[in-house]
């Protein structure tokens, strides 16, 4: 398998992730046209149940083969038996709680206050178990490095997604806008399906390739007490925002009925806040997500070997990045969010589209907050301190729900937002403060996080420039975002936020290096 920096890793991954959102945006926009507000709060009241399914399932043990496998990586020991214990305890996993699923279904959609959704949970099973055997290969093949089949798979998943989802969708829309979710659903199932028959293809293909095999042989139980032991931590620190984001599910739709609005209108505004807003606020997010995919396997052989340096660079390296991507991305949703939501959602009406726009520019604050939440919590629970992640994260989500209860009350919806900003902001408080007492205080660091914060703030004052002198709103977005990234690209080249050859293995950094040179020309 081809090796690769961290840096480079992760650009790779962001690209393809990029891609992928790009395809999963263009995805929302024709399915949210025809499920419409409604059909589309159906849709995520479903997947907050599907997703927290995966949490159990995929949550922590994709991490722990990743972990486990660049440790045997490290020690030239054959990673397989790894990925056959995997195989074989989310199997069970799955195909358990896929069952506790289609039993308790009823009961599940009338706590969510909506039950006409019970049966739409049994299309959700064939994803349970696609999905919980392709994270695990993603997992498996990350730890060895090599990111391109996780890459592609990605893509795969959403190409067919597009395909599958908004044709089915479309085709069973007439009967209904349940029988839109339906057909949504069943396009999710098979576009996992089709990641799963990728990965499979290139794990026989280039995944067996050049790996080391090891003369001690070891059983099968041990190898699976080892994966649990591993990955039952993990698990329970990646339930803790799937549970959350169910937990929102039940408050949102019931708070609004509370408060007078009806079952209807308050799956709609459910659908607006978590299928549009939030589909559109965590795409930069997953750029984060791509990092600390890519940083796993890195940090975990540098802890097998002791390299506390190593480990110390690349965290610091892997947090300078969820800044300098997730503080001008802020910017840019705050000041463009009236012309993402008209162009992505034109068929919203026009009391809609006003609370996504409203909804957006609050939810635009959480962005650097949860990438850097993210960061923080990978790099502490590849550290073994998993457990000061969960408290953390547990900590902050039940702020984040005394808030939202609050709020929502008083202002409908959007304390929902405001709830979204207390979560990423706790979390990434006290994740950040778990860090520093662990490694120390680096002050080189901080300036370069002021510094990017500072860099965004440019960013975000040449946008608003932008939108006043230019009348037409589509105009002024290209014109804006082209012109403020630029200044911020100039910034970060000025200050020196990365060091020479820092981002090594990003594609352009060469490029980076070079004009940041040729700019500091009082460095000469």
């Amino acid at each position: 398998m081809k090796k690769r920096t961290m840096a480079g890793n992760a650009a790779l991954l962001a690209i393809f992730s990029v891609l992928a959102k790009a395809i999963s945006g263009c995805y929302r926009v024709p399915l949210t046209g025809i499920l419409g507000a409604e059909g589309m709060g159906m849709y995520q009241l479903v997947f907050s149940i599907y997703a927290l399914i995966l949490a159990f399932t995929t949550g922590g043990i994709p991490v722990a083969v990743s972990r486990l496998t660049s440790e045997r990586a490290a020690l030239e020991k054959d990673s397989r038996p790894v990925l056959k214990s995997a195989l074989v305890c989310v199997s069970v996993l799955s195909v358990s709680l896929s069952l506790i699923i289609a039993f308790a279904r009823r009961y599940v959609a009338v706590l969510q206050g909506n039950p006409e959704i019970a049966d739409a949970y049994l299309l959700t099973v064939p994803s349970i178990v696609f999905t919980g055997a392709l994270s695990m290969y993603r997992g498996w093949f990350q730890g060895n490095n090599d990111v391109v089949p996780s890459a592609v798979s990605g893509l795969v998943e959403q190409v067919a997604k597009l395909a599958a989802g908004i044709t089915l969708a479309y085709l069973l829309a007439p009967r209904g806008a349940i029988y839109a979710v339906y057909g949504a659903l069943t396009g999710l199932a098979v576009s996992e399906a089709a990641a799963l028959l990728y990965m499979l293809i290139s794990y026989f293909v280039r995944g067996r390739k050049n790996i080391p095999v090891s003369l001690d042989e070891e059983r099968f139980s041990e190898n699976c007490k080892s994966m649990l032991k591993t990955s039952s931590v993990f698990a329970f620190a990646g339930f803790i925002v799937p549970f959350s984001q169910f937990t929102d599910g039940i408050l949102i739709v019931n708070l609004l009925k509370v408060v007078g609005s009806s079952a209807s209108s308050a799956t709609a505004a459910y659908g607006i806040f978590s299928g549009t807003v939030m589909s559109v606020i965590n795409m930069p997010v997953v750029l984060t997500l791509s990092l600390a995919a890519a940083l796993v396997p890195v940090i975990s052989a540098s802890r097998i070997r002791r390299q506390t340096g190593e480990i110390i660079s690349k965290s610091n390296t892997s947090i300078k990045i969820a800044f300098a991507t997730g503080l001008p991305a802020a910017a840019l949703v705050f000041v463009f969010a009236e012309p993402v939501v008209t162009l992505l959602y034109p068929r919203l009406s026009a009391m809609e589209t006003a609370a996504a726009i409203r909804l957006m520019k609050i939810c635009s604050f959480s962005i650097p907050l949860c990438a850097a939440r993210e960061i923080f919590s990978t790099i502490l629970m590849t550290l073994d301190k998993t457990g000061r992640v969960i408290a953390n994260n547990v900590f902050a989500v039940v702020l984040k729900t005394a808030v939202s209860v609050f709020l929502i009350i008083r202002t409908g919806i959007e304390g929902a937002a405001y709830g979204a900003i207390v979560f990423g902001a706790t979390g990434f408080i006290l994740n950040a403060t778990s860090y520093v007492s662990l490694v120390g205080k680096n002050l080189k660091l901080i300036k370069n996080v002021s510094t990017t914060a500072v860099g965004s703030a440019i960013m975000a004052g040449v946008a608003t420039l932008m939108t006043t002198i230019i009348p037409n709103t589509f105009a002024a977005l290209a014109a804006g975002a082209l012109t403020s990234v630029t200044v911020y690209f100039i910034v970060l080249s000025a200050t020196r936020v990365f060091d020479d050859g820092e981002l090594s293995g990003i594609p352009l950094s060469r490029c980076f290096d070079r004009f940041s040179k040729k700019l500091r020309f009082w460095e000469r």
